[in-house]
């Protein structure tokens, strides 16, 4: 949005945000490990051919494979937020002299008589 705000508000919004956003994707982290270990058990359940057994460390490549997933998927998360914070605080005008662009934190300076 292209809206200011103090100190207190913007921290009080993310601490907010975070909050539900954490809710939200620990709900779906859970729905996704469940996933896998229904599918592990189904592969598992699975009458083969011959007397040949899934390997234990089969299995371990797959949760691996799926933690450097979540693992990259939050970095990546992580990155682009503060690539968008960064693009928010260092705002350049681009724009004519009509084009004003919000600041990012409202300021309030009181210059003391020395």
């Amino acid at each position: 949005t292209n809206e200011s705000f103090t100190l207190e508000q913007f921290i009080m919004l993310q601490e907010k945000t975070i909050k539900l956003r954490t809710i939200m994707i620990q709900s779906k982290n859970n729905e996704i490990e469940q996933s896998l270990r229904d599918l592990i058990n189904i592969v598992l359940a699975f009458p083969l051919q011959t007397d040949e057994r899934i390997e234990e460390n089969v299995v371990d490549s797959l949760w691996n494979h799926y933690a450097n997933l979540v693992y990259v998927s939050v970095l990546r998360c992580t990155k682009q937020s503060f690539f968008a914070l960064k693009r928010r605080l260092a705002s350049k005008s681009h724009g004519g002299f009509l084009y004003m662009e919000r600041p990012f934190f409202d300021v309030d300076i009181e210059l003391a008589n020395s």
